[in-house]
């Protein structure tokens, strides 16, 4: 008996197809990548066929009890969302189904990964501080970059945030957000954050449309650099982040922020 799915998970490997990227395309899935996401998939597959289900009408119920019957550790689990995921969201842009069962919210919690430390919010509020401009001068760019890190962005999801990615939605200011495991979401930002943004953008340079935040010469900003050179010669302003500042870590703010709350502008929210 033919299992649902499986063609066209065959073409989608054939094809190589991966992460969607902004233009369109996809970036390939390289190394042994391939094997694993098309086995998960295939697991998948065969599970949800078995329960009666088509895989184009399964919802988030069934995606949650699936990742639950196959257990396995925090990466094991995190390994299985991301195939699953990343191969529905090419399913909803061919129009195979309508939504994606395995979506940001079943994304496995990997918060206490070793290396990334937790900043308490007294830490996160003097980096507010500084980049307010408290001890010395912040350029509006670096105070916005700050502001998206305590909001709970990443160096990635920042460098691609474009100027038409934003949109107004009532009195909440509403962003497509890039995510790690693949597309983006639509999300609202925090007041302050989006205040920030306004106070910044007269000073912004580049083309519009164009990166949000962009470099002195209105370019893109290189996500592995400016973020946290930024941070931290911004938080070694503050008398309580002086020591500190040399290690922090753009990914350990915003991680602190969105898992462990401890950011004082609030953070960005699934709308």
């Amino acid at each position: 008996m033919t299992v649902p799915g499986l063609d066209e998970l065959h073409h989608w490997l054939a094809r190589g197809y991966g992460r969607p990227l902004r233009d369109g395309t996809a970036r390939a899935l390289q190394g042994t990548t391939p094997e694993h996401y098309g086995d998960d998939i295939a697991d998948w597959l065969r599970w949800i066929h078995a329960a009666g289900i088509s895989p184009w009408h399964a919802d988030h119920t069934h995606a949650t009890a699936w990742l639950n019957h196959r257990g396995g550790a925090a990466r094991s689990r995190n390994r299985r969302f991301n195939a699953l995921h990343t191969f529905y969201i090419w399913a909803v842009t061919e129009n195979l189904c309508r939504h994606n069962p395995f979506d940001e919210r079943l994304r496995p919690d990997l918060r206490d990964e070793p290396g990334l430390p937790v900043h308490n919010a007294t830490e996160m509020t003097a980096l507010m501080q500084a980049a307010d401009g408290l001890y010395a001068p912040v350029t509006p760019r670096n105070r916005c970059l700050i502001y998206a890190m305590l909001a709970g962005l990443r160096p990635g999801a920042i460098t691609r945030l474009d100027t038409d990615d934003l949109t107004p939605r009532g009195t909440t200011t509403a962003a497509k957000v890039w995510q790690k495991g693949g597309g983006t979401r639509l999300m609202a930002l925090p007041p302050l954050f989006a205040l920030t943004i306004n106070t910044y953008l007269p000073h912004r340079l580049g083309p519009t449309p164009g990166p949000l935040i962009t470099t002195r010469t209105g370019g893109r900003l290189d996500a592995h650099v400016t973020p946290r050179t930024v941070l931290r010669q911004t938080a070694a302003q503050h008398p309580l982040l002086t020591d500190t500042a040399p290690t922090l870590l753009p990914d350990a703010i915003a991680n602190s922020a969105r898992h462990h709350g401890t950011s004082p502008t609030g953070i960005a929210t699934d709308l």
